[in-house]
């Protein structure tokens, strides 16, 4: 607003709008330098002014990586997460530290750990596992948010943010989708959407306790128990469902399904 408290006029604001100019710095390639940038990924500015950040999927070990580029545009990958021993799918970001160190998370994967917090070098190298997350002892899971500084910058936090992970949850099943320019097909949309987590949280939680997939995300579980390939095949008192021999989950299949049986 002008000082009389009229509104600006367009030929200003358009001014004001060419002050803001963005340039490209660089365009990830996925095998290499990892790719998918996300929410609620955040970036730190290290002490030598470069930019440092994560990304959740690709990179040479295929679990993410984390990155330095520099104001020019030159980007150089610290380390690719493999999924194993270091954890993978960073999607919080990093947080400098007061030791000139970067601090983030990785999410559950094949290292037995539902999420960890680690440490990494601005010059790279092999992250240090702060904390690995149980799930079982009070200390929460799939840790999504950043890490933050305390008080005097003397301790590192993790918010566990469990409310936000369900909503990012029922967001894999497309919830943010909004085709049409019918509020109410939309959120027709939205209670589909919100059906669906209900219903595949409940196999979760009914189907698959016990199993190494008790707290899967339910991505994990709509691609890897729902969306599969089999031969269905009908019959006068059974229906028959046959999967490839190269199915990999097939026990974890047969166990909820015991389950739920019941």
């Amino acid at each position: 607003m002008s000082p009389r408290g009229t509104a600006p006029s367009f030929e200003t604001l358009v001014s004001e709008l060419h002050l803001w100019t963005y340039s490209d710095l660089h365009d990830f390639n996925c095998p290499t330098d990892g790719c998918n940038p996300s929410y609620s990924g955040i970036l730190a500015q290290g002490r030598d002014g470069s930019i440092y950040g994560t990304l959740p999927t690709g990179g040479s070990g295929g679990w993410g990586t984390v990155f330095k580029i520099t104001p020019s545009g030159s980007l150089t990958v610290l380390h690719s997460f493999t999924g194993v021993a270091d954890g993978g799918q960073p999607y919080g970001g990093l947080t400098l530290g007061t030791d000139g160190n970067l601090y983030g998370t990785t999410q559950p994967l094949l290292n037995g750990c539902y999420g960890t917090v680690f440490r990494i070098s601005p010059n790279g190298g092999t992250p240090k596992t702060l904390h690995c997350f149980t799930a079982s002892n009070g200390d929460g899971y799939y840790p999504y948010s950043p890490p933050v500084l305390g008080k005097k910058g003397e301790n590192t936090y993790c918010a566990r943010g469990e409310m936000e992970n369900r909503i990012k949850e029922q967001l894999s099943l497309f919830a943010d989708r909004m085709s049409t320019e019918s509020l109410r097909a939309n959120q027709l949309r939205l209670y589909f959407s919100s059906l669906a987590y209900v219903l595949i949280h409940a196999l979760r939680r009914l189907g698959l306790a016990g199993t190494e997939w008790a707290q899967a995300q339910v991505h994990t579980i709509r691609l890897r128990l729902l969306k599969i390939a089999a031969e269905v095949r009908l019959s006068v008192r059974r229906i028959w469902v046959s999967f490839s021999n190269a199915y990999p989950w097939k026990n974890i299949f047969a166990a909820a399904w015991v389950a739920l049986r019941c």
